[in-house]
C-alpha cells in the first residue's frame, strides 16, 4: 500500500477516533444561588468537551427598584472557546412585564412545537445530577414563629426537591438542610446543583427538536419571531 493510502487511513481513524470523543464527552452545567444578609449571587456556569469550551453568567448585585420596574440586576457574562476569550458587563430590569413576556413566548413555544412536554421530559431523562445541595439557615426575634417557619421551610424545599428528583437522575442522594436560630432574626441560604448530559443525547434532543418544530403548524414562523426579539 502507497504511503498516501496508509496516511489517509491514518487522518480518517484520527477524525473518527477525535468526533467519537467529542460526542461521548459530557455538557455540563453548574448553578450557584447564594444569599447571605445584604449579599446575593446568581452563577451559571456551562462546560464542554473536556473544559475546552466554557460559558458563565454570574450576577453580583439584586436591587428593588419600584413594584413597576421590579430589579435592577448587574452580571457579567464570560465565554472561552477555540476562537478565543469574551466579556461583557450588563445590567438588566426583571419586572412583571417581564416576566409576563417570557410566559408568554414559552407558552407559544409550547403550542408551536409537536410533542413539546414529550420531548422534554424524554431529554430531561439523559440528565444526570452529580451534585445536589441546599442549605438554609433562618431566625426571627420569636422562637414560637421560628418554630413555624421551620415546618413551612422543609415543606417548600422537599417539595421543590422531590419534584426535580422525579424529573432528573440523581446519582447521589440531595444534601438538604435547614437550621433555625432562635437567638438572633437571620436568613441565608445556598443552592448548588452540578448536571451533566452526554454532547451525543443533546445534539440529538436539538435534532429532534428540529423535526417537532417544522411538523408543528406555524412552528418555524414562530421561533423565527422569537430569534428576531432576541
Amino acid at each position: 500500500m502507497s504511503i498516501w493510502l496508509w496516511s489517509f487511513l491514518l487522518a480518517a481513524a484520527i477524525m473518527i477516533g477525535f468526533n467519537v470523543t467529542v460526542l461521548m464527552s459530557h455538557l455540563e452545567v453548574k448553578l450557584v444561588v447564594s444569599k447571605q444578609g445584604k449579599h446575593e449571587r446568581i452563577w451559571i456556569g456551562i462546560k464542554a468537551v473536556y473544559g475546552i469550551v466554557r460559558w458563565r453568567y454570574e450576577i453580583r448585585s439584586i436591587q428593588f427598584q419600584n413594584f413597576k420596574q421590579g430589579f435592577s440586576m448587574k452580571s457579567k457574562q464570560k465565554e472561552k472557546s477555540w476562537a478565543g476569550k469574551h466579556k461583557e458587563r450588563m445590567r438588566n430590569f426583571v419586572g412583571p412585564e417581564t416576566i409576563k413576556k417570557w410566559n408568554r413566548e414559552f407558552v407559544r413555544i409550547a403550542a408551536r412545537t409537536y410533542g413539546f412536554e414529550k420531548w422534554s421530559l424524554e431529554t430531561l431523562e439523559h440528565i444526570e445530577v452529580n451534585s445536589y445541595i441546599w442549605d438554609t439557615e433562618y431566625g426571627t426575634s420569636n422562637a414560637a414563629h421560628t418554630g413555624m417557619l421551620y415546618g413551612l421551610a422543609w415543606a417548600l424545599i422537599g417539595g421543590v426537591t422531590g419534584f426535580i428528583t422525579q424529573l432528573l437522575t440523581f446519582r447521589r442522594l440531595p444534601d438538604v438542610e435547614v437550621v433555625p436560630r432562635f437567638d438572633r432574626p437571620e436568613f441565608s441560604t445556598r443552592f448548588l446543583c452540578i448536571g451533566r448530559i452526554r454532547v451525543v443525547h443533546a445534539i440529538f434532543a436539538v435534532i429532534v427538536l428540529i423535526f417537532r418544530i417544522k411538523r408543528a403548524e406555524g412552528g418555524v414562523k414562530q421561533w423565527r419571531s422569537i430569534q428576531s426579539k432576541a
